[in-house]
């Protein structure tokens, strides 16, 4: 019993909560420039994707599945808060940052409140799509080390490609 470990690391609900909270942190934090200048964006995608690489050797996850799913929703709740928000105000800008609505996007609420001080909302979903992209590429990268790497069956690259399509969502 002294060995059991108090949170489940391996859980899908761990891995949401990592996905939800954590990741959104840090790049929200570190990639707050990223909304005045997309390649301020690189160094905490970067972070971000050493993070989950660095999860999984610590805690040798053999199976990404959980935190692909965990990343996918986060992915679709943060895209969807925020075009949520886009429609409410008919993309005013500076009707959105007057109003708390932005305050479900709070792992990344400093970009949002820089974003909403300076009405530059352009680069928001990128700092979204970028922080899923980089965490999907640090756990598949260390499944590719560790020689655990999964193939695709017709199904998954089915997802793969919508999730590519998805992403390409805030050029429109």
């Amino acid at each position: 019993m002294k060995n059991k470990k108090r949170h489940d690391r391996k859980g899908f609900w761990w891995q949401l909560f990592r996905s939800l909270i954590v990741s959104p942190l840090i790049v929200g934090f570190i990639g707050v420039f990223g909304l005045g200048w997309w390649w301020a964006m690189i160094p905490a995608l970067l972070l971000n994707g050493i993070y989950w690489y660095h999860y999984n050797k610590k805690n040798q996850i053999a199976n990404v599945s959980n935190e692909i799913k965990a990343m996918i929703i986060s992915l679709v709740y943060y895209l969807g808060v925020f075009s949520l928000i886009m429609i409410v105000y008919r993309y005013n800008y500076v009707a959105m940052s007057e109003y708390p609505l932005i305050a479900f996007a709070f792992p990344y609420n400093l970009s949002s409140l820089i974003a909403g001080a300076f009405l530059m909302y352009d680069l928001f979903p990128w700092l979204i799509i970028g922080t899923f992209w980089s965490g999907v590429l640090g756990a598949v990268y260390y499944q590719s080390v560790a020689g655990q790497f999964p193939k695709l069956g017709k199904r998954q690259m089915t997802w793969l490609i919508g999730l590519c399509l998805i992403s390409l969502l805030p050029l429109y």
